[in-house]
């Protein structure tokens, strides 16, 4: 069974908004690793996405499913390059 429409729509919007942001990511990052560093920001911005997503689904009231979560995972790799295009103009 493939994630639900609304899911899916969820985790866009998350990505959309964490991209919007991608400058305090980035310096969030340069402040972690000491310079700048795009692939700390990237992944602070999908770990952000991964961790609202687990929040959306334990606030359904139900557990996600091992292959929501892959396809989830999955769905931010596909915007990886989106953040970093974000970052890079930030």
């Amino acid at each position: 069974m493939a994630l639900p429409a609304e899911s899916r729509a969820y985790i866009d919007g998350l990505v959309e908004h964490y991209v919007s942001e991608a400058a305090s990511y980035r310096r969030l990052a340069e402040s972690f690793c000491g310079a700048q560093d795009e692939d700390a920001a990237v992944g602070m911005i999908a770990g952000c996405v991964y961790s609202a997503f687990l929040q959306h689904c334990r606030d359904g009231g139900s557990p996600p499913r091992l292959e929501d979560v892959n396809e989830a995972a999955s769905l931010v790799r596909a915007r990886i390059p989106d953040m970093r295009r974000a970052l890079r103009g930030a």
